[in-house]
């Protein structure tokens, strides 16, 4: 499997943004880190790649909504994203 592109975990990460109330914002020593609607940080990454593969990571799954939790793939993050928002 090849790893999804910058441009497609771009659009992903903005879907996830406006359907949950999420927000990307840099910090320091990093590019980009997402937060929850109440300002918790979920994860952080030097590319939306980077952020779209640690939403798949099981051991961040407890901080994430019930429809993402168990995704194995961006691709399936994708298409669960699609359908739930």
């Amino acid at each position: 499997m090849t790893e999804p592109d910058e441009e497609m975990c771009r659009a992903l990460v903005e879907r996830l943004c406006s359907g949950l109330g999420w927000s990307v914002r840099p910090a320091p020593a990093v590019r980009y880190v997402l937060f929850d609607r109440t300002g918790r940080w979920l994860t952080f990454g030097q590319s939306m790649a980077w952020l779209v593969a640690s939403l798949c990571d099981r051991s961040c799954s407890g901080m994430l909504p019930a429809w993402m939790q168990g995704c194995s793939s961006p691709e399936e993050l994708a298409l669960k994203a699609e359908v739930a928002l």
